[in-house]
């Protein structure tokens, strides 16, 4: 091109790319056929690469200048343009297959971390349950030798009240008074009461966290879904006690074929982030129902929302809208992984300022390649 950026001459590539004709462009300014800004950089020495959104191409540029030896000793600019769109799809490809491997690789990471952490807490309980049972057993064993203690004092009571002696009559009532025995044999029915209590609630907590484990049941098989719930809740109470109220709504549900220990950590994380929505004090919704084809479970919060944007990538992997260092991005990627393993769905709907409902479908009949699935 000269000075000004008309085409001087120009070779037959460009009927290739762009529908027109090499005669119609001789004379012609070079953003005829080309973008105006992309153009105006060929009066500069240098090179770069644009993307024609015309014709979907893209190309990398270099220019230099160049003495014409004619008559005149024109000096015009050369303008070199190459056609690298393969190369940027085969780029865009190996990012593709790059981020999509680092997304198995972290998600693969996420559920050996969760195996290993199923596997301490299997531990953990067995531990637990072990010390848990005999604090149990010699509790009931001290309430009966208490009621046995207070059925000797009454009878020893009843032989002085029976001896007509009234000194010893009000030595052992003003004894029973001084040392408050009436108020000590009540609050220790009570206390020991609260004890085993106390000891079966954690008993429950253990046998839920077996269950969330399941480390010597792993695989596919039938399950109740209101067990990994309850076991699922268990795990998360203490994240969610202090500010959300639970409230449940559950249906009649059949038996469903999965993997229970992957449900677990399913209803886990969407339990978390519920109450973790929730920032001063709010109330999660458990529902489930079954219709012909799927059992479904929904778990609703009062906390947030989410807008559009943030609904549209929430299953993206790591992609995340906690704080650095409080989330890695991976967790509703891994549950939708699980989910589509299942042969199920996760759906999400959710409104900025008055919360989120997060929708699980499992199939009632599992596909055959399922059932062939081994423990």
């Amino acid at each position: 091109m000269d000075g000004v950026g008309n085409v001087q001459r120009i070779n037959r590539a460009v009927e290739r790319h762009y529908n027109f004709a090499l005669k119609d462009l001789i004379g012609s300014p070079v953003d005829t056929f080309l973008p105006q800004n992309v153009t105006r950089q060929f009066f500069h020495d240098g090179q770069g690469e644009f993307f024609d959104a015309r014709i979907e191409k893209w190309f990398s540029w270099r220019t230099f200048d160049f003495l014409e030896k004619n008559e005149k000793n024109k000096e015009v600019r050369v303008v070199t343009l190459h056609d690298v769109t393969a190369m940027h799809q085969l780029t865009d490809q190996l990012e593709q297959a790059y981020e999509s491997q680092k997304a198995a690789q972290s998600q693969l990471v996420q559920q050996e971390k969760m195996a290993s952490i199923g596997q301490l807490a299997a531990g953990v309980a067995h531990e637990i349950n072990n010390p848990v049972g005999f604090i149990r057993s010699n509790l009931n064993t001290l309430g009966k030798y208490l009621q046995r203690l207070n059925e000797h004092i009454e009878s020893l009571e009843q032989v002085i009240s029976d001896s007509d002696r009234e000194d010893l009559i009000q030595q052992a009532k003003e004894s029973r008074r001084k040392k408050k025995l009436n108020a000590i044999l009540e609050d220790a029915s009570e206390l020991i009461e609260e004890s085993v209590e106390g000891t079966n609630r954690v008993s429950v907590i253990v046998q839920n966290l077996k269950s969330f484990s399941r480390v010597d049941d792993v695989g596919f098989h039938w399950a109740d879904l209101h067990e990994c719930l309850e076991a699922s809740l268990s795990i998360a109470w203490n994240e969610i006690k202090y500010n959300s109220r639970i409230e449940k709504d559950y249906g009649d549900l059949p038996q469903v074929f999965c993997n229970p220990q992957q449900l677990n950590q399913v209803l886990l994380n969407l339990l978390v982030n519920a109450a973790q929505a929730i920032e001063q004090h709010g109330v999660i919704t458990i529902k489930t129902w079954v219709d012909e084809q799927w059992a479904h479970i929904s778990v609703k919060d009062t906390g947030c929302g989410m807008s559009d944007e943030v609904k549209s990538r929430i299953f993206d992997p790591f992609y995340t809208t906690k704080e650095v260092g409080k989330g890695t991005g991976l967790g509703l990627s891994i549950c939708y992984d699980i989910l589509s393993k299942h042969h199920g769905l996760i759906t999400v709907e959710s409104t900025v300022g008055q919360g989120t409902v997060f929708h699980l479908q499992l199939p009632l009949q599992p596909p055959e390649e399922m059932e062939a699935v081994e423990k």
